[in-house]
């Protein structure tokens, strides 16, 4: 038997919930960068030019969200492996301060943001 395996399988599931997360987040990075390039066809079928100006920044809010999810696994990959030596340690270890989840909530939210302005630029 596998000492701590339960602790050893939350560490695992933990992590394989992260990638799961950064997988859906590249998908859907992905998917506004491709969806732009979509209506820039359309309005170029449409009316034989491409004039939407919002192109730039669904470009950047696109690279961003991939980027993002880049960083999550980043984090993920390091906190999983910090926490399976500290469940192999048997000596007590002290938590972590959290600054790379608020790094990753502050990004979500510039992200967000970034989504929003462009709603608003095309509404």
């Amino acid at each position: 038997m596998v000492p701590h395996f339960s602790d050893h399988a939350a560490n695992e599931r933990t992590f394989l919930a992260w990638v799961r997360t950064v997988i859906a987040l590249m998908a859907f990075g992905f998917l506004i960068e491709k969806f732009d390039l979509f209506l820039r066809y359309l309005a170029h079928a449409i009316h034989g030019r491409i004039g939407l100006s919002h192109a730039p920044l669904m470009h950047l809010v696109g690279e961003g969200i991939v980027a993002l999810a880049m960083l999550m696994q980043l984090l993920a990959s390091y906190r999983y492996f910090a926490n399976r030596r500290a469940i192999l340690q048997t000596d007590e270890v002290a938590t972590h301060s959290g600054r790379s989840e608020m790094l990753v909530t502050a990004l979500l939210i510039v992200m967000g943001a970034l989504l929003l302005v462009f709603l608003e630029v095309t509404h």
